[in-house]
């Protein structure tokens, strides 16, 4: 038989500079320390713990300090999923590093043999968007850009073709796409060399006010870009966030896309396309943490299980979060199997604790919980103390191309 979805419970701290509660404490003193406090607490005798006496107790909870009724001052507790945990059940412990996304940048340049009164064009495919997939399903998600070179002969402004012209058009037409999921940028990768190196000659701002024309003569007439020829820059735009009384109205996890762009007729061997940047699709954005205590609602009875209006279909505006949309979150999780026996059943219920606290230089929070927990399940588990020293808040841990490190984050 299958298991049931786990019962879940988010617990997000205000702020990640915050202490543990100390050993010996209750939940007066737990309030006391004010919103936020969060404490790890003996499930027989409701005193918290810390690294040294956890280790003789089978069964813990965590719990932190509220504010209820908004007025600034903690009134309330709120707990870990279920009653409590056990260390026999305790099934996956890990971190979740605070993530940034990150478009993915694909530079096209090295164009040669343009020819006037010609056409040219490249496809980009988008994939691991999570909208696109639910549009689109198992169908390819792509678009293609095809542009037309000026006319030929004596009096054409452009007789014998021109690759800075042929840049121009293709920028022009990426960022005339209305679905404003791609745009594009001009570079220079002749004078200080291509990647992190290029020279930005025109960007969208330039294309919605019309000047990149005119910058692009202007490079072009200089008399040291004499032969040298402009490349394209195509950027990655994530898909929006919709908000409606706090949570997306349509929520996807994945919004931004990964490209693979291929180079069609007039390109295809006179054109060069290199990924400059990988991109990222994140972890602990603020959005997805308040979409996980969205859903964690239908479960600790904040809304409750009727979480969409039968009006409109959207959520219902009696929801409790914790989480900003502008927090950037590390996350500590938690999964337990508890089990029990009554009459002559046996149960076990699949229960998943995550805790959210606020990414900041030290951690401090997060320290002290793992600590304790690390002493707890050093029987079990890997101590994820250490592994905590890579959440410095700013560093891309993962991109979509896990297997070359060297490339990821790159820009």
């Amino acid at each position: 038989m299958s298991a049931n979805n786990p019962v879940f419970q988010v617990l997000v701290a205000p702020d990640g500079d915050d202490t543990i509660l100390a050993a010996g404490k209750n939940f007066n003193d737990l309030i006391a320390g004010g919103i936020g406090t969060v404490g790890v607490f003996s499930y027989d005798t409701n005193i918290s713990v810390d690294a040294t006496t956890v280790v003789n107790q089978r069964e813990i909870y965590i719990a932190m300090a509220v504010d209820s009724d908004g007025d600034g001052i903690a009134d309330n507790v709120v707990t870990s999923a279920g009653t409590h945990i056990q260390r026999k059940g305790v099934t996956a412990y890990t971190l979740k590093c605070y993530t940034p996304e990150q478009p993915n940048i694909i530079d096209i340049t090295n164009f040669s043999g343009v020819k006037c009164e010609d056409d040219y064009a490249f496809k980009v495919e988008f994939r691991g968007n999570s909208q696109a997939y639910q549009m689109f399903g198992f169908n390819q998600f792509a678009k293609t850009f095809a542009v037309r070179t000026g006319c030929c002969g004596p009096d054409c402004g452009c007789p014998s073709g021109d690759c800075n012209e042929l840049a121009l058009l293709l920028f022009n037409a990426v960022n005339a796409d209305t679905d404003g999921i791609i745009k594009a940028e001009i570079i220079d990768y002749t004078t200080n060399g291509p990647g992190v190196d290029a020279i930005v000659i025109a960007d969208l701002a330039d294309y919605i006010d019309g000047t990149a024309a005119a910058d692009v003569a202007a490079w072009s007439t200089d008399p040291a870009n004499a032969g040298l020829c402009l490349g394209i820059r195509l950027i990655s735009v994530p898909s929006k966030v919709y908000t409606y009384c706090q949570i997306p109205a349509r929520y996807y996890k994945n919004v931004q896309f990964k490209m693979i762009v291929s180079t069609l007729q007039g390109l295809d061997c006179n054109a060069t396309t290199s990924t400059f940047q990988e991109p990222s699709f994140g972890e602990g954005q603020g959005k997805d943490i308040g979409w996980l205590e969205y859903e964690a609602g239908g479960y600790n009875g904040k809304p409750g299980p009727y979480r969409v209006g039968e009006l409109a279909g959207i959520p219902i505006g009696n929801f409790e979060r914790m989480s900003t949309n502008a927090g950037k979150y590390n996350q500590l999780n938690l999964m337990y199997r508890n089990e029990s026996v009554g009459g002559w059943d046996e149960y076990k219920n699949y229960i998943n604790t995550i805790i959210a606290v606020p990414c900041t230089a030290t951690n401090k929070l997060l320290q002290g919980i793992t600590g304790v927990l690390d002493a707890w399940l050093a029987d079990n588990f890997d101590a994820l103390l250490d592994d905590l020293g890579q959440c410095d808040c700013e560093t891309v841990l993962f991109t979509s191309d896990i297997d070359n490190v060297d490339e990821d984050g790159l820009g």
